[in-house]
């Protein structure tokens, strides 16, 4: 019979059938032997720029910025929030720290400001003019 073995994808081996004979006296198939090695040394995963990473963390910072506004306007509806949501507001001026010192570090060709220009006029007029040269 023919087995099969099943192996979860966090498994640190990959399983290859490589040729053994090209025939068999068992059967008429050409064999193969099972050859363990490890997927992270064959892996051809290659990390990607400084400047995508800084665009990814740009879009997480405006991601939980436009949360925060949403939470300000809730507020100001008089609706009751939650401590956490309380302290999520409370938080808005770190991000935008960290959100202006990203910005200022964005590649001249990035179009993530621009796409997010709800963000970009939250920054500070000097981080918007060094932004813009």
């Amino acid at each position: 019979g023919r087995r099969v073995l099943l192996l979860p994808p966090s498994a640190p081996w990959v399983f290859l059938l490589r040729p053994w004979s090209s025939s068999c006296s068992v059967c008429d198939f050409g064999c193969f032997e099972t050859v363990a090695m490890s997927w992270r040394a064959e892996s051809t995963f290659v990390k990607s720029s400084a400047f995508a990473e800084d665009e990814k963390e740009y879009l997480k910072l405006a991601k939980k910025l436009r949360d925060i506004l949403k939470l300000e306007e809730k507020s100001l509806n008089g609706e009751k929030l939650a401590q956490n949501q309380l302290d999520k507001i409370t938080s808005k001026n770190a991000l935008l720290k960290e959100v202006t010192a990203l910005a200022v570090k964005l590649p001249g060709d990035t179009d993530v400001l621009e796409k997010n220009q709800d963000i970009t006029a939250l920054l500070p007029p000097s981080a918007q003019k060094d932004i813009e040269k």
